[in-house]
């Protein structure tokens, strides 16, 4: 594959030599809390007993650490972390998401607080995602058939508050044009749905963007997309300070009743709007303007016709066989993701936009040198879609376009912020043994990547450049 590769280093960012007694200890997740609002970022190292906390002000200045010696009950998952001026707070579950509990840390009075139970009963309600939007841990919930959602906010306090929108009035259809709820337009009738929260500032695998529902942040409001349906897409928007939402249906002008194999999905990235659509004879890929709902760009994949706006060849990895091959026929990929859960990732380097194009089939195994960590549900979307990277089985293309959509043919690929990252640890030849407990983030405008280097006992955090 044709990738511009330049001298690849890392900025080294923060080392946290911290009391050793905590590595002996059994990590169980690191947990980092970027404040939006002063750009202080707060470390956190949960091991089996307790938790070890380092507060860093915005110019990577050491200004608070505290020490918690036990957990609160119901710790096993942390699922997030609401956020105030100096203030810090931990949410953890069971296993199975039915008991909660909170821990809040003053950073500058040093006083930790605990709520040992946090009452949240769910009747009747299936759990879409738990997502943090501006430093505030949510819920979003949809009650069993019916059209109605609800927001439930994790305040500082360890408190909850609660609010429902209600999309009664709001008509979802299928292919035949019956009409549905919500629910079924979400989960599409089956219990276990793939639905992801996507953050389109990262280079996202077609592992997470494939998921039929999505879930995507933007200021104070949550977009949440469905694909469920083949001839249109489902999206709603919530606003998380109030009960408004804005409901739309964007259909799929090119679905046909008559093909077979169909497979649907799309993409949001700034204000554009992706749509793929495959058949066993082709693949067509329309991108929107979702402010004007104007149609920008139309591009087709045929049996006929060599692929026109790819500046790589067509990639097939993780198979059984070859972990990395290279397809010569643009038939055996339309028919790959004819029979795959097709998908699309974009990201923007400059003034080019990078367009992946393809499918993904499911495989167990993962490709990670060492999974340390967060484990909770939301909070470590950065970190999951680099594991995901990093495993992926899919077939795919990369194209480069300009601000126009237009392909910018012969165009090498630019290496993105995952790619450094591997390409550092190959060649600084660290070995798994040596590297533990990786954790990614962003602040502001950079990426951060961590693990704990066991040679000098510290925690090493770089900037990706």
């Amino acid at each position: 594959m044709l990738i511009s590769v330049s001298c690849i280093s890392q900025e080294p960012w923060i080392t946290i030599n911290s009391d050793k007694k905590v590595f002996k200890k059994t990590i169980r997740d690191i947990h980092p809390i970027v404040n939006k609002q002063t750009g202080d970022v707060a470390i956190f190292f949960k091991t089996n007993t307790g938790l070890t906390c380092h507060l860093y002000n915005n110019k990577k200045v050491l200004i608070s650490t505290v020490n918690i010696t036990k957990l609160p009950k119901n710790s096993k998952i942390t699922l997030g972390s609401t956020v105030t001026k100096n203030e810090y707070s931990l949410f953890f579950s069971n296993i199975k998401n039915t008991r909660f509990s909170a821990l809040t840390i003053n950073f500058k009075t040093k006083a930790v607080k605990v709520n040992e139970n946090i009452i949240l009963k769910l009747k009747k309600e299936k759990k879409l995602q738990f997502i943090e939007v501006n430093n505030q841990l949510h819920l979003i919930t949809c009650f069993k058939n019916t059209s109605i959602l609800k927001l439930y906010s994790f305040n500082i306090n360890g408190g909850i508050s609660n609010r429902e929108y209600n999309l009664s009035n709001e008509d979802f259809k299928d292919n035949n044009e019956d009409t549905h709820n919500l629910d079924q337009a979400l989960f599409g009738g089956f219990e276990l749905p793939r639905i992801k929260t996507i953050d389109y500032d990262i280079p996202n695998a077609l592992e997470e963007t494939s998921a039929y529902t999505k879930l995507y942040v933007r200021d104070d409001k949550i977009i949440i997309t469905s694909d469920v349906y083949d001839k249109q897409t489902v999206m709603v928007t919530l606003n998380t300070s109030n009960s408004n939402y804005e409901y739309r249906s964007l259909e799929n002008k090119n679905y046909n009743k008559k093909d077979t194999a169909v497979r649907a999905n799309s993409y949001i990235y700034g204000d554009y709007f992706f749509k793929i659509y495959s058949t066993i004879k082709k693949i067509d890929l329309t991108i929107y303007n979702l402010k004007t709902n104007e149609l920008v760009k139309e591009l087709n994949i045929n049996k006929a016709q060599p692929i026109s706006f790819k500046n790589s060849p067509i990639i097939q990895e993780g198979g059984q066989f070859d972990k990395h091959r290279e397809l010569e026929k643009q038939t055996k990929f339309i028919r790959k993701v004819a029979y795959s859960n097709p998908a699309l990732s974009i990201l923007k380097n400059n003034d080019q936009f990078i367009l992946t194009l393809g499918a993904y089939k499911e495989k167990t195994e993962s490709g990670l040198l060492l999974l340390g960590g967060f484990t909770g549900v939301i909070g470590a979307a950065t970190f999951l879609a680099f594991e995901s990277y990093n495993r992926t089985k899919s077939t795919r293309i990369i194209g480069l376009f300009n601000e126009q959509f237009n392909h910018i043919k012969g165009a090498k690929i630019p290496i993105n912020d995952f790619d450094k990252i591997n390409t550092y640890i190959e060649k600084e030849s660290l070995e798994s043994k040596k590297m533990e407990y990786q954790t990614i983030f962003k602040h502001e405008k950079d990426l951060i990547w961590g693990y704990y280097n066991k040679k000098d006992k510290s925690y090493r955090l770089f900037k990706v450049i």
